[in-house]
């Protein structure tokens, strides 16, 4: 197969889960931040909210899924002389996959550790 497609079909067909999550943020569990509070807002800015958070979401799913595929095909493929990928070529971008979806999980997960203290800090903050 074609490097996208052995990118695609690690992703989609080997179930390998990912979400992006409220904030934009990819993360390769089941567990996603709440989103912001809209109570404040009128429906008509609530719907205009959710859009843009929707579109920051596939913005940012865009992105990563370009990330990896531009370092998986620096670190993986060697020669052009075939248009499939050799078996060397394929196991490697299977690894590379794996280790940047359990990255991009790894980061996901800190960044949540750290806007759960942060909003943490700010309670205590506010309770003063």
């Amino acid at each position: 197969p074609a490097f996208t497609e052995t990118i695609f079909f690690i992703l989609i067909y080997r179930k390998i889960p990912f979400e992006v999550s409220a904030v934009g943020s990819l993360s390769s569990d089941s567990t996603t931040m709440s989103g912001p509070d809209a109570s404040g807002f009128s429906e008509g800015q609530q719907q205009e909210l959710l859009q843009a958070i929707e579109t920051m979401q596939t913005r940012d799913s865009m992105r990563m899924y370009n990330n990896l595929v531009e370092k998986c095909f620096t670190d993986c493929v060697d020669s052009f002389r075939r248009k499939d990928l050799d078996a060397t070529e394929e196991k490697c971008v299977q690894k590379c996959c794996e280790k940047f979806m359990k990255h991009s999980a790894r980061v996901g997960m800190r960044f949540g550790e750290f806007t759960a203290a942060a909003e943490k800090q700010m309670a205590g903050l506010q309770g003063k």
